[in-house]
């Protein structure tokens, strides 16, 4: 079968070779000559006898010419092609984050992320989104712990998670997870173990891999245009859409590598496992505190293993970040558990109900007194229970505002890619859907219908599952679970066809196959106009130039920056603008471009002093948009009274300091600092908070925080202002 294949492609590559320079230079003598005038037209399939519009030949005409074969395979121009237009996209597949338990998984992740970027894409858009929506569930519960929830969950979404409220043998997990004191370590266990050194983030190997695409795909379209001929077989046939339908790649992996999603299933079950052994539980009797090791394997949060069920449920226990598709509806789920504890718990405390119902013991004004977390195991367990009222839906909360937003971002990202490939060879004459276009638009509509295929199935395995965990499904949930199945296998069946598609349609490009009169004469596109470009006339080239500049910009587009702006709360006459770079690189392009100057000097004469006018670059390790994206933001500038050689006394006590305002009440964490570029003496840091207030509280008088902020004065002068910024796209 092999063998067969093999001489079957080698047939259609060597066989029936076509020199079509020559066969166009005989076409146009004879026209010259007078031999033979019928099957000629201009360029835009005008028929006409006139040797001086004559430039391009009928379908017909170009069989009867030339024949049916394709142009002559080169190695070298092979090769050159694959090595400056594929290869350094396929290279980039190995930034991608992987982790599952089985090789298959992995391997199929490759599949579907080549055979449909936009399911790549919308499974990052929801990961990003519902960190977002971790954070903002968890803002208005004040109960110990709560930060730590957020952060925990909101960085497992690549795991199979399961809440267990209630133990078989009647042991209240959960809420004895949240309400015990004892338990506090555990948290701090489980994020402390989760907080690895991840491959999968930024490093030298990351940035060169992406750097490296970036500079070839520059390099390759460069070329491409200081090569155009008028020859329209020396123009590559609009190679630079080969490059533009990758660009989705470099988004996707800068989000992975951004995110640095703990996705390793071994790593993430070990460090549970390990946290686990240190939670406890109340059980009834007069000294009920027990370690859960000691009664029972369940845990309030695990990895969910599905036994009987798997194949329904596979998806969901595959860790790499693209089967986020199937856990999003999950996920929310097992949020919105741990979060109603958490809330149910908030508001008792709020109306100084203790979990025993004794006397209220006063705390710290941060955290609650220890006192009064202690209680029976029924006393726990409905401290955490939400009244009867409280009613949760089955699918979550913002699930279809998240849904729509990332799927309008998966099919943006791909069809700006794959559009702008179609653009760039549609336009390149003979202009019309060709064999090379209509490639790239199947491909496209494949991989947009293998993202339906797999969300359909994800929403009807979640209505498949039991609301009430132990109970039967019913008929109608059986189907849905068998037609969801069926639509999973589909779509992965056509991913890996969809990937295997595109690959063999660019090695045919490049080995020539697609130059021939068929491919070159539009026919599927212009069916009985079908007509083939012999040469390239002056206008023909400048709107071929103008399609691949568009096509260009249309895939280059799909990436940017955010910024933030807004005026201070104490003094509405000092204004923020914050923006977020990929690299300081960037940004220092855009403030080499002479239009940047007009805009700055036109800020500065908006401003009283201009003197007061300045501006810091700081580099960060962790994502600022959530603290930016918060309701209020601190800025604090720290300037050394000794000068930058006390810059490493300072940073110790910045991350003591970044450590303290994480885990406070009203923090959106994480909160960054970073030294000035500009101006060593100085470092910046950036904190989010519920409200203003919610800072003063957290750093007042008698706190931690308080006598770290004091060590830091006696280095460095504090310049602190709040401000309720606004982003901008």
């Amino acid at each position: 079968m092999c063998v067969s294949v093999i001489a079957l492609a080698l047939t259609l590559m060597f066989s029936s070779l076509v020199d079509f320079p020559q066969c166009f230079a005989n076409v146009t003598a004879d026209l010259r000559s007078g031999n033979r005038i019928d099957g000629f037209t201009d360029n835009n399939g005008v028929p006409t006898t006139d040797p001086s519009k004559a430039t391009a030949i009928t379908y017909q005409r170009c069989l009867e010419s030339c024949g049916g074969g394709g142009g002559a395979f080169s190695w070298s121009s092979f090769s050159q092609q694959f090595s400056a237009w594929l290869l350094p996209w396929l290279a980039l597949l190995s930034q991608f984050p992987f982790g599952c338990k089985y090789k298959w998984d992995n391997l199929m992740s490759v599949f579907l992320a080549l055979g449909s970027p936009c399911l790549a894409a919308y499974s990052l858009a929801l990961t990003v989104l519902n960190t977002k929506w971790v954070i903002r569930r968890f803002k208005n519960t004040k109960y110990p712990n709560n930060t730590w929830a957020a952060i925990i969950l909101s960085g497992m979404q690549q795991m199979a998670l399961k809440v267990t409220t209630v133990s078989e043998d009647g042991y209240s997990l959960l809420a004895s997870l949240v309400v015990l004191q004892e338990n506090d370590q555990w948290w701090e266990k489980v994020e402390d173990n989760l907080n690895y050194a991840d491959l999968h983030t930024w490093s030298i190997a990351s940035v060169t891999s992406i750097a490296w695409v970036i500079l070839a795909y520059a390099l390759t379209v460069v070329d491409a245009f200081t090569t155009i001929s008028t020859d329209p077989n020396s123009n590559g046939q609009g190679l630079s859409g080969v490059g533009s339908i990758w660009l989705w790649m470099i988004p996707v992996t800068i989000g992975y590598l951004q995110l640095s999603p703990r996705c390793d299933a071994e790593r993430v079950s070990k460090a549970l496992r390990e946290a686990n052994r240190q939670s406890f539980v109340m059980i009834p009797g007069a000294n009920g505190l027990r370690n859960v090791d000691a009664l029972t394997e369940e845990r309030a949060l695990s990895i969910n293993s599905y036994g009987h069920h798997q194949t329904l449920y596979s998806d969901q226990e595959a860790t790499a970040p693209i089967y986020n598709y199937a856990r999003f509806l999950p996920f929310i789920h097992v949020v919105e558990e741990v979060a109603s504890a958490f809330e149910a718990a908030t508001k008792k405390a709020h109306l100084r109900t203790s979990v025993s119902g004794d006397r209220w013991e006063p705390g710290d004004g941060r955290t609650v007194h220890p006192e009064n977390r202690r209680g029976t195991a029924d006393q726990i367990e409905r401290y955490c229970a939400q009244p009867p009222y409280v009613r949760r839906s089955h699918w979550g909360s913002g699930v279809l505002n998240r849904f729509f937003i990332a799927a309008i971002a998966g099919l943006t990202l791909q069809w700006s890619s794959s559009g702008a490939s179609i653009l760039i060879v549609y336009y390149t004459p003979t202009v019309g859907l060709g064999c090379r276009s209509a490639a790239y638009l199947v491909y496209a509509g494949a991989a947009t219908l293998v993202w339906i295929l797999l969300v359909i199935s994800s929403f009807l395995v979640h209505y498949a599952t039991p609301f009430v965990p132990g109970t039967a499904q019913t008929l109608s949930q059986r189907i849905a679970g068998d037609v969801a199945i069926f639509l999973r296998r589909s779509a992965k069946v056509l991913a890996t066809l969809n990937a295997v598609w595109i690959l063999v349609a660019f090695l045919l490009q490049f080995a020539n196959f697609y130059d021939r009169c068929y491919c070159n004469s539009d026919v599927i596109g212009l069916g009985k106009r079908a007509h083939n470009v012999m040469l390239l006339l002056g206008p023909d080239i400048s709107n071929m130039k103008a399609a691949w500049v568009g096509g260009i910009a249309l895939a280059v587009s799909v990436s940017g920056f955010w910024s933030f702006y807004g005026p201070q709360v104490e003094n509405k006459e000092t204004a923020y603008f914050v923006s977020v770079w990929k690299s300081y690189e960037d940004h220092a392009k855009l403030i080499a471009d002479p239009s940047y100057k007009t805009v700055i000097e036109g800020l500065r004469s908006a401003t009283t002093d201009s003197a007061q006018f300045s501006r810091n670059h700081i580099d960060v390790s962790k994502d600022p948009l959530t603290a930016l994206s918060s309701p209020a933001v601190e800025f604090v500038l720290f300037t050394l009274k000794n000068g930058e050689a006390d810059a490493d006394k300072l940073v110790p006590l910045l991350t003591e300091l970044e450590s303290g305002l994480n885990v406070a009440t009203g923090a959106h964490p994480p909160c960054v600092f970073g030294q000035s570029r500009e101006d060593k003496s100085k470092f910046l840091l950036v904190v989010g908070w519920d409200t203003v207030e919610a800072h003063w509280e957290a750093v007042k008088e008698g706190t931690g925080l308080h006598t770290t902020v004091g060590k830091i004065a006696a280095l460095a002068d504090l310049s602190i202002g709040h401000s309720h910024v606004k982003a901008h796209e």
